[in-house]
Parts: structure tokens; sequence; C-alpha cells
């Protein structure tokens, strides 16, 4: 298999993964860990380029149709999502600069970046009073 921007083992895969990760983020907040796994599972690419090309084209997609928002946790508790600013490019570019460039150090990435549905109920508000 070859992913490479525009071919049609790309657009399956990609396919794949779109429906594997909205199915999954039904009311869940899933870290970027969480997508590789499903890279993984399914087979849906066989090195570690291929993985970053098809997680990127995704999550690019999935951004700019606004279904998903990509952000941090607050407190470590995954049920809210903190999303980060920006456009959709300012957005993958944080998520390309920790997850891409720092690929071989999950722990850069694994668990810092987090993805969920686009749902006003899972935006991490603070309601505290000062």
């Amino acid at each position: 298999m070859t992913l490479t921007p525009g071919s049609e083992d790309l657009t399956t895969a990609a396919a794949a993964l779109r429906s594997h990760l909205l199915d999954d983020l039904d009311d869940d907040v899933w870290p970027m860990a969480h997508v590789e796994s499903i890279i993984n599972r399914h087979k849906l690419a066989d090195t570690a380029e291929e993985r970053q090309v098809l997680a990127l084209d995704v999550l690019r997609s999935l951004l700019r149709e606004k279904l998903i928002l990509v952000g941090d946790v607050v407190g470590g508790d995954p049920a809210y999502i903190d999303p980060w600013p920006g456009t959709p490019e300012d957005i993958l570019d944080r998520v390309r600069s920790l997850y891409v460039d720092h690929y071989a150090d999950t722990v850069k990435w694994d668990l810092r970046i987090w993805i969920s549905l686009n749902d006003e109920r899972k935006i991490w508000r603070n309601n505290s009073i000062d």
C-alpha cells in the first residue's frame, strides 16, 4: 500500500479511519494515541510516514468540516476538551509539530493531543467564581 496525497489507497484508508474515529468519538474524548491504534489495528498504513499522512489527512478533513475539536484535556480528565484556538490549518500545524516532528518520542504527542466531536457539551468551561 502506498499512501501518498491523492492516491486511491489513501482515499480508502482515510474513509476507514474517518468512520472508525467518528464512531469511537461518539460522546468520548480520545487522545492521538487512539488514532494510531485504529490505524494499526485495521492495518491502514505500513510505515510511520504513511500513518502520519493518513492521520493528518483525516484530521484536516474533519476540522475543515467542523466535525471535531482538537485540544487539551483539563486536569487529566478526558470528559471535556479545551479546544485549541485558530483555523483548521493552525490547529493542524500544532498537531504536526507534536505528532510528526516528535513521532519517535511518543510522550510528546500520544496523550498531549486530544480529539472530540464538535459538541458544546464536551467543551471545558471554567465556571469557578473568583
